[in-house]
């Protein structure tokens, strides 16, 4: 775990080496999350769609580190909720406030954020941050997602995949990764914090060559577990995602740090 002042300077930066990973050639000028080729999202349109369409009319919807907004944005085009976003990275925030002038955007550690924000969503994504939580990070965010939540309200987290034989590629990918989950122990997370009803989601590909590229993924994979006699393992994309719900009646906080 990095002192706080290396993680500050690290972050403060943190635009260009978010560019890196995904091969973009933009500058921080040129970069334009609204610029992104709309049959881009359409994974996300897949997946995360039917989440979205059932929140309620005029509902809040955080995306917990939105980065430079590109997951914001498209949360933008369903015009039935009110998207807000927050990061802890300055160079990532200034991006997205450019971009999206018209979003509540906070450049804040998230879980001040949620903190100080109970009751409030109707539902939270997190797409690639809990793997740059520390173990005592990892409860506390459990714990305020679970505040920050309305009574019924969604948590939806995304996080590499460890079962991928890519994982630790993922997991030092970045110097702030702490961890890569499993799909079994991204499960308990949530359970420890005292969601319901959770379950596994995978990203859902759009066009043909997605669908045999996860084919021939999951053949090797599943292959590979067997002959390491881990014969129960399913899940094996890249990358997995959780959702689970805030109970409607019961306890304002959940039982994580207990």
């Amino acid at each position: 775990m990095f002192q706080p002042e290396i993680r500050t300077r690290i972050y403060q930066h943190y635009f260009a080496h978010f560019l890196r990973t995904v091969g973009a050639t933009d500058s921080a000028e040129d970069f334009d999350p609204r610029k992104i080729p709309r049959r881009d999202f359409g994974i996300w349109d897949r997946t995360y769609g039917p989440l979205v369409h059932a929140v309620a009319s005029g509902g809040e919807v955080l995306d917990l580190g939105c980065g430079a907004g590109i997951f914001l944005h498209w949360l933008g085009m369903y015009s039935h909720i009110r998207p807000v976003g927050v990061d802890i990275s300055p160079s990532m925030v200034a991006i997205a406030r450019r971009a999206l002038p018209q979003l509540e955007i906070a450049c804040e550690d998230g879980l001040s954020f949620l903190q100080r924000n109970p009751s409030r969503f109707a539902a939270v994504f997190s797409l690639q941050v809990f793997e740059h939580l520390s173990d005592d990070e990892l409860f506390a965010y459990v714990d305020a997602v679970f505040s920050a939540l309305r009574p019924g309200g969604l948590v939806c987290i995304e996080t590499p995949n460890a079962a991928n034989l890519l994982g630790s590629y993922a997991r030092y990918l970045d110097l702030t990764h702490q961890r890569v989950f499993t799909p079994t122990s991204l499960i308990q997370l949530l359970e420890i914090g005292g969601f319901e009803r959770v379950s596994l989601l995978q990203p859902r590909p759009v066009r043909w060559l997605g669908f045999v590229r996860v084919f021939l993924e999951k053949a090797l994979h599943r292959a590979v577990f067997l002959i390491c006699n881990y014969p129960r393992e399913r899940v094996f994309s890249a990358k997995i995602a959780v959702i689970g719900y805030k109970p409607e009646h019961g306890p304002t906080a959940g039982p994580a740090a207990l």
